[in-house]
């Protein structure tokens, strides 16, 4: 008998149902009759090295296609920078989402023989984004993950694999809850009341020199930044959503560049996505192109800005990245500041390599300098903490896990999810002392994309206790005895330049860091702050958890951690006096 091949967990009871092979899917919930495939490709570093090469080369070359393409199209003669702005995040994010589905599908079809896949019908302009807002959303649904998988056996050479028709087609219900979630008027009467506010300052945005909005500063700083440069204290709100809902609503147009035929169905994944590309531009970047820049000109953004200035505000906004590639266009400089972790620390951490091309200056977080990036440190203020000795409580965070991945890092794939929750498992298991489990803490993410990790971190140990995921992190570092990050990004670099005692658990290779990240990394598992394995991190946990201020405060780690936050998360004493100088 065939094996049916499950590629969603839309339905909740399909584990239950016998004879399956899962692929790229949790398997806390073994079967003995199933199979739980995962693609191992990424496990090893030099084939995701090489592969994050590979797809940034594919990137490119299909970049400037698409270029050509809407600038045809639109009759317009548009820079690659400028296309790079608005299509750059969409177009990278759907070749790695492909990506890995694909080199899944090929790698299976060559471990077994015996296997089926039931294939709904659908119209591929179902699952055309209206921009880049939905784009992010859609991609993470069971549909559209359907779809991706669907656009893979219908138009590439696949073999060992009988497809089946189905009569039903795709359901797409759950996109409605995606439209609601961006459209949905969340605000209390005070929080409308504070909109009609900044949306009344904003009448005299048209003259300013300076556009400064989403830049990870306090609200205070950011309305004192805008004051010192715009000599008025100006918050700026990019325009919503539902402005592009509403122009797309008004009517239903679909280009003829989407409707590809295919008489022969592809044998190299290069020929299939730069297909799959065209069906799926975004419509506000084909067919409502025009609309979205009339939009623009009726807003109250700034006419002729000299300088532009965000940290997360980009490629989160349709009107936005179209606004800021306009007026770069024209003339003004686009300043960008770090947001987050792994920017210099990762060889394969597209981010940051985006940003840093598109923008004309980024400020970093690092204290390297060169002629486009500016060491600024910390783009947000973190204040040293003033430990008690008196806390108890021990605070783990957990990084939360894409079901569908849906970009290339260091640890992206569904395989390197699977590792990651085996690990920790493996972590939680091992606590066994009363003093420790009753004190020891789980912060989990606010979003849960599928993983259920409550559920597998209680069936470890139930002993253990969970944090409401909506608090953040850094706000309880006070609070703590001692903190533990089960990845290196943004929060331990919040914590070190905090200099809060923390241990770190890491298992990728770490020859995926850039030299200087590794040599730093060996350091910190020598002194025992960072741990591959679960039974070190334990064990280390007991060892200091009386007194972990103690060891923290020697001497050798003090070095350590100082020479550590002032390459990576310098504190800027003078940061709001800086980013003036460097703005204007």
């Amino acid at each position: 008998m065939k094996k049916e091949i499950i590629l969603t967990l839309r339905d909740k009871n399909i584990f239950a149902k016998k004879n399956k092979i899962f692929v790229n899917l949790p398997n806390f919930y073994y079967k003995n009759t199933n199979i739980f495939y995962f693609n191992e490709r990424w496990i090893s570093y030099k084939k995701l090295l090489s592969d994050f090469i590979y797809l940034d080369k594919l990137y490119e070359k299909n970049l400037k296609t698409l270029s050509k393409i809407l600038n045809n199209y639109h009759n317009e003669n548009y820079s690659t920078r400028y296309w790079r702005i608005i299509i750059g995040k969409w177009l990278y994010k759907i070749i790695c989402c492909s990506y890995e589905r694909y080199t899944s599908i090929m790698d299976l079809q060559k471990k077994y023989t015996k296997i089926k896949f039931l294939i709904s019908k659908y119209n591929y302009k179902d699952f055309i984004p209206n921009g880049i807002e939905d784009f992010n959303y859609l991609i993470g649904t069971h549909s559209w993950n359907e779809y991706i998988y669907s656009e893979i056996f219908n138009n590439c050479e696949i073999k060992n694999i009988e497809i089946i028709k189905n009569n039903k087609n795709i359901n797409t219900s759950e996109f409605k809850e995606t439209y609601k979630r961006l459209t949905v008027k969340r605000h209390s009467l005070k929080g409308k009341l504070y909109s009609k506010f900044l949306n009344f300052l904003s009448a005299f945005n048209k003259n300013k020199k300076y556009l400064i909005f989403d830049t990870y500063l306090d609200k205070h700083d950011e309305i004192n930044l805008n004051y010192q440069l715009n000599k008025v204290p100006i918050i700026f709100k990019p325009p919503k959503y539902d402005n592009i809902l509403l122009t797309i609503s008004k009517q239903n147009k679909c280009s003829n560049i989407r409707n590809i035929s295919v008489s022969k169905k592809f044998k190299k994944f290069e020929q299939f996505v730069s297909k799959l590309i065209i069906k799926n531009i975004p419509k506000t970047y084909l067919e409502y192109f025009f609309e979205i820049n009339e939009l623009i000109k009726q807003s109250k953004l700034p006419k002729n800005p000299g300088v532009i200035f965000t940290t997360r505000g980009i490629n989160r906004n349709t009107i936005m990245d179209f606004y800021i590639a306009s007026k770069t266009n024209e003339g003004s400089k686009l300043l960008i500041a770090q947001h987050g972790g792994n920017y210099g620390q990762h060889k394969g951490h597209w981010g940051s390599k985006h940003e840093i091309e598109i923008s004309d200056k980024f400020l970093s977080w690092e204290n390297i300098k060169t002629d486009k990036i500016i060491p600024l440190g910390f783009i947000k203020k973190i204040n040293k903490i003033n430990y008690n000795k008196k806390n108890q409580m021990i605070l783990f965070e957990s990084r939360n896990r894409l079901l569908y991945s849906h970009e290339f890092k260091v640890d992206q794939g569904a395989i390197n999810s699977k590792l990651y929750f085996d690990k920790i498992g493996a972590f939680l298991s091992l606590i066994k002392k009363k003093k420790i489990y009753n004190n020891f803490f789980i912060k989990n993410n606010s979003k849960n994309f599928g993983w259920n990790e409550r559920d597998f971190f209680y069936k470890k140990n139930k002993k253990i206790n969970f944090l409401n995921p909506k608090l953040k992190t850094f706000d309880l570092i006070n609070k703590a005895k001692i903190l533990i990050y089960s990845f290196p990004s943004t929060g331990h670099l919040e914590c070190i330049s905090a200099n809060a005692p923390m241990l770190m658990f890491y298992f990728n290779d770490l020859s995926l860091m850039n030299n200087e990240t590794k040599y730093f990394f060996k350091k910190f598992i020598k002194f025992g702050i960072l741990h591959t394995k679960p039974e070190t991190l334990y064990k280390k946990l007991e060892q200091i958890y009386d007194d972990p201020y103690s060891w923290w405060s020697s001497n050798e780690i003090q070095s350590l951690i100082k020479n550590y936050s002032l390459r990576y998360c310098r504190q800027n004493n003078n940061l709001i006096e800086d980013l003036i100088k460097i703005v204007k």
